[in-house]
This record gives structure tokens, sequence and C-alpha cells, in this order.
């Protein structure tokens, strides 16, 4: 799995919306914090474009991709999500992408054209920090930032407690592969979400309930537990962001911890939520059960 080049300050940052229509007065508070910490910002020709609530048509959308992957003057590609990433799916040229490693780097929508990068053009992409996380930048965040794609820090950034179903006292070694639940269930099965039969895997899944149901989250997980890829996994990592403990969720995770014979470990760390640290897709990770804590096997860009 190839990497791509670390962040530096006085890079340029690409600015992309494969998903939803956003504008310049949208995005002013992140471009600010962005500039203020160093970079450049470069937007995408059609990033402000408009076409029935989604930032272009998806050829537009796609074109917008390969352009920043194929600009030699842009080190990294930061986007927000939406909904509708998946219909550029066929339209990437991932030959051409493939020779232009380079951070890519958001949540959510994102799930989508990351796993297929990864898994198509065979370098990590990475999950964690979004356009948006600049927006109102904490302490923490920017740590994370800095550490996985400034510093290539091997360490997991945690910022939540650790609950873990299962599994305690192990250590468990796999490929990270995951993002935001309804999208990665929606890929798996399609082409456009490869796997290597012969690798073993931890995969790292989140869901916002103020966007979803505990219901949903079942029917999700139910779908990818049900499938070739989750016959490789030996781990799952969830996030989870309401303010208060639900526990019809908690028993949810318990009892497919206990139904797959996985350990899942549920946390607040990456995602939607208050905390944006960073899981690169596709690099070799151990997860020890008896620390709590997540190190990858090589730093996840070249410093």
């Amino acid at each position: 799995m190839n990497k791509p080049n670390r962040l530096k300050k006085g890079d340029t940052i690409g600015l992309i919306a494969p998903c939803y229509r956003t504008a310049p007065e949208d995005i002013a508070a992140e471009c600010g914090k962005l500039s203020e910490l160093g970079f450049k910002i470069k937007t995408a020709k059609n990033m402000f474009s408009s076409d029935f609530g989604s930032a272009g048509t998806p050829e537009q959308r796609a074109a917008d991709i390969l352009e920043m992957f194929c600009d030699d003057s842009v080190n990294a590609i930061l986007f927000s999500g939406g909904e509708t990433s998946n219909e550029v799916l066929p339209l990437l040229n991932y030959e051409e992408i493939a020779k232009h490693p380079k951070i890519f780097c958001s949540y959510s929508d994102s799930t989508t054209p990351m796993n297929a990068i990864t898994c198509r053009c065979g370098f990590m992409t990475m999950y964690g920090s979004a356009l948006c996380t600049f927006r109102n930048l904490t302490d923490h965040n920017l740590r994370c930032f800095e550490a996985a794609l400034m510093e290539g820090d091997r360490h997991f950034q945690r910022g939540s407690e650790w609950k873990i179903y299962g599994g305690r006292g192990q250590k468990i070694h796999g490929t990270t592969i995951g993002g935001y639940l309804a999208n990665f269930a929606l890929m798996v099965g399609t082409e456009y979400l490869p796997f290597d039969p012969d690798r073993r895997y931890i995969l790292f899944l989140e869901d916002y309930t103020s966007f979803s149901s505990v219901d949903a989250v079942e029917r999700y997980f139910a779908h990818i537990s049900q499938s070739a890829l989750f016959r490789n996994v030996d781990a799952v990592i969830f996030g989870d962001y309401d303010t208060v403990e639900r526990d019809d969720l908690n028993s949810l995770i318990e009892r497919y911890a206990a139904r797959t014979a996985r350990p899942f470990v549920k946390c607040a760390d990456f995602g939607h939520g208050a905390n944006n640290a960073i899981i690169p897709i596709g690099i070799g990770a151990t997860l020890d059960l008896s620390r709590g804590e997540l190190d990858f096997d090589e730093s996840p860009v070249i410093l």
C-alpha cells in the first residue's frame, strides 16, 4: 500500500465538494483557519456549482477529484460530506489517480470515494479531519491533524473513554477499513470495494443517531456481518456520539460482539462527533484490547 507525502506549512490544500452544494461564504471560516495555520488554499473549478442540491453534476464532481489529484501544486485534498458521492464512483479515472497519491482526508460521505480509491488505486486515504473540522477547530483536533498528516505519528489519538465488548486482553492485527456505517454498508459487495481474501481486517464504523436510529444501526450491522468481507474482519471499532449513554445501542453492540465472536470497541474518537482523530484506510494496525490503544505499523505519510 503506497502512502502520500506528509503535509508541511506552506503547502497547498485543495478543496472539493463531491457531495452537497456549497458556497464561498459557507467555507469562509474554514479557509481562514487553514490560512492562519500556514496553508495555501485552492478550490476546485466546479466546487460552487449546483445541480439538484449537489455541487455540480456527477461528471463535474468526478472531474474536480481528478483535477486535484493531477495538480502537482496541490499537496492534500480536504472536503466535507453529504449523501451523493457514490454517484461519482463509476466516473473516476482510477488509473490516473493511482499515479498521484496524496493526502485525501474527510469523513462521513467521504467513506465512499476514499475506500474506492484506497482499494482500487493502492494508496492510503485518511478518515478523520474534514473541511468542517476547521470551522471551530479544537486543540485536540488540531493535534490529531498535525500528528497524523504532518508528523506521521503511528499512534491513534484517543479523545474518549473506550468500552470493550469481548476479546479482553487480546492484541489484534489487521488492515484498517471502514467509515460511516450507512455509506460503508452500501459499498459492501460492489466492485468499488474489492478486498484481499488473504488479508485480515480491523473494521472501523461510525454512526450518529441524530441522523439515524438504533434500528438502522442494526440493519447495517446485519448486512455487513453477512458479507464475504466480514469473514476477514477480526475486530470492529464503533464510533458513537450521543451526549447520553444509549442502553439500547450498548445492548446492540454487545449482542453483535457475541453473535459474531468478534471484539467490538465503542468510542467517540472519530467522525461526526466533537473528536476528529484520523484513521488511515489501508494501513496495518494493532488493536491492543488490554491497553485500549490502536497503533499503526508504519507512519501513515512519507516523512
